[in-house]
């Protein structure tokens, strides 16, 4: 089993993606329901820290590792280092939580993989967006100084459908009528899709 120590030291992008995709596919190791129901631990660190902060990495061309933080640290939830030596300090939350959510977790516990459900009508687009504006207002005004980007994990979306452009033009115009953010940057990550807001 992993240690959330080892998740603490930086490793490359692909030892990374190596340890995320042991988690979700390992259930000789992380096979019981109370594993997943736990509400701290590698069962939380893996599928809503590291999996963001890879896929955010995976997204940056010049990302070469990352890592988390301490789980005490006051500051940011993990750090990629850029190719030039520079790091991006990183606070990762999901919009999911804000309704009780951990979806990832849930399905691990109960059917022993994750697939995360594709909604793609209309008349989700204002939960969603709710949801998100909901986890970047907080996220904005819990700031922790020192972080540079904020990254939202979010349900997949069926891209290219009509919910795609609704989404994307309600996040825009959130966007543009929102005070100035206190991250230089912020993403959404549908599933595994990456999606720069700002």
């Amino acid at each position: 089993m992993i240690d959330r120590s080892d998740l603490e030291q930086w490793m490359s992008v692909d030892v990374a993606g190596a340890i995320v995709q042991s988690f979700f596919d390992d259930r000789e190791t992380y096979p019981d329901h109370s594993f997943y129901s736990r509400y701290r631990g590698i069962n939380k660190d893996i599928p809503e820290e590291l999996w963001p902060l890879l896929l955010l990495a995976r997204n940056l061309p010049e990302a070469e590792a990352l890592r988390l933080m301490h789980p005490a640290n006051e500051g940011p939830d993990g750090e990629i280092r850029m190719s030039d030596g520079s790091i991006i300090r990183v606070q990762v939350t999901s919009s999911l939580e804000r309704d009780g959510g951990y979806l990832v977790r849930q399905q691990l516990r109960d059917i022993g993989s994750y697939a995360a459900p594709a909604r793609d009508t209309l008349e989700v687009v204002e939960e969603r967006f709710r949801r998100m504006h909901a986890a970047i207002l907080e996220k904005e005004q819990r700031y922790r100084k020192g972080t540079d980007v904020l990254v939202i994990q979010e349900q997949s979306v069926s891209w290219g459908d009509v919910l795609e452009p609704t989404l994307k033009a309600r996040l825009a115009e959130m966007v543009i009528n929102s005070k100035p953010s206190k991250y230089s940057a912020i993403y959404i990550i549908f599933n595994e899709d990456v999606y720069r807001l700002q």
